[in-house]
């Protein structure tokens, strides 16, 4: 049986959901080469964003990274250089060039200090190289320069032009700081040929790399924004999912989907796919409870995410659980007990990882609507 929602990966297809403006916007600057940053806190359907530019673009080839939990400039390095190899052979069919780029990579490991202890070169659908290393004095700031001009090198070997996609940035840029965004940026502008396309949730971090007068990329990327979907939109695509599976719904059930999801993507595939399991027949009543099996479903990840910050120290749970019911310090320190202008540092944290944002002079809100809600009820 066709699914009428799909959740727990990027969606493509019949179940992807307008966002035409911002695939456009995107298209427009990748192909005029220009660099960008596209952010938005989670849920929204950035990543659906990319993976759909991805699939219409063959020119600059596009090479996409996800960021998020990578340990350290090693692992990032070795992840990027084969996702520059693979992304040329898959839009190219170049399996003819498997000694040369033998040859190169050689070459590179010995720039970047590894003795390179044994190489095969296989040939199937792609063709695919296994490297041995064995590790010398490495300077991972140097391997990570060396890979970042791995594309433009190939560049002006082969001919093509390069898009590198970097999701979830915020996790890397936040963490090795504004000596490696110099860095970075030293890279970026002298390539000719490769173009990047920066994607964060973290609302503060990504919008500081293109707004802040301190950062290395101040003004030198095209911002995208993405917020919740039209609720027109999403109107539409709920009524037009259920449907086509043969699914029954009233318009009193889909503004409640948008009461309870507010527009956001994610919360809309989730909802519709679990109210598709309660019943053929949706009603106000099987979206509410569609809702409330969303928020189970849930619990462990917003725990943890809870947990991962107390471990830090109690007092982000803390400001979290007074968040969700009040706007304001003063509210909130009163709310929890604590002073919370002595709580700054962990504030401005909370911004960085986009859980919360700034809505005015000592004001602040959670960024999501559904984790504020299970935080009133299962905390406040």
């Amino acid at each position: 049986m066709k699914l009428p929602f799909k959740v727990g990966k990027p969606v493509e297809e019949e179940y992807f959901i307008d966002r035409e403006n911002e695939i456009k916007e995107l298209k427009r600057h990748i192909k005029s080469m220009s660099n960008t940053c596209v952010l938005g806190m989670r849920r929204m359907g950035k990543t659906s964003i990319l993976f759909k530019v991805i699939k219409e673009i063959d020119d600059p080839i596009p090479i996409y990274v996800n960021c998020y939990g990578i340990p350290d400039k090693k692992r990032f390095a070795s992840l990027l250089s084969e996702s520059i190899k693979d992304a040329y052979i898959e839009h190219t069919g170049d399996g003819r060039y498997t000694s040369a780029i033998k040859k190169y990579v050689k070459k590179s490991m010995d720039h970047i200090a590894y003795q390179l202890t044994d190489m095969d070169v296989s040939v199937g659908q792609y063709f695919k190289i296994r490297i041995g290393i064995k590790q010398k004095d490495i300077d991972q700031d140097i391997l990570l320069e060396d890979t970042f001009n791995y594309a433009e090198r190939l560049s002006g070997n082969k001919g093509k032009r390069f898009v590198v996609l970097l999701d979830e940035f915020q996790d890397i840029g936040s963490r090795w700081g504004e000596d490696f965004l110099k860095r970075l940026r030293s890279i970026v502008e002298k390539q000719k040929n490769v173009c990047y396309v920066f994607c964060g949730s973290s609302i503060t971090f990504m919008s500081s790399l293109v707004e802040d007068i301190k950062s290395p990329f101040y003004r030198q990327l095209n911002k995208i924004m993405v917020i919740s979907l039209p609720d027109k939109e999403v109107k539409h695509f709920v009524k037009r999912r259920f449907e086509l599976c043969d699914y029954t719904i009233s318009d009193e059930s889909i503004s409640k989907f948008i009461d309870l999801t507010h527009s956001i993507a994610d919360y809309v595939q989730r909802i519709g796919s679990i109210a598709s399991w309660l019943s053929k027949h949706i009603t106000k009543k099987v979206v509410e409870k569609a809702y409330e099996q969303m928020l189970i479903e849930l619990d462990s990840e917003f725990r943890e995410t809870i947990s991962k910050l107390n471990q830090r120290s109690g007092i982000y749970g803390a400001i979290l659980t007074g968040l969700s019911r009040y706007t304001t310090l003063s509210d909130i320190g009163r709310f929890i007990g604590y002073d919370l202008s002595r709580a700054m540092r962990q504030i401005t944290y909370l911004q960085k990882v986009g859980l919360i944002e700034k809505t005015g002079h000592g004001k602040y809100r959670i960024t999501d609507p559904v984790l504020k809600d299970w935080l009133k009820r299962n905390f406040a």
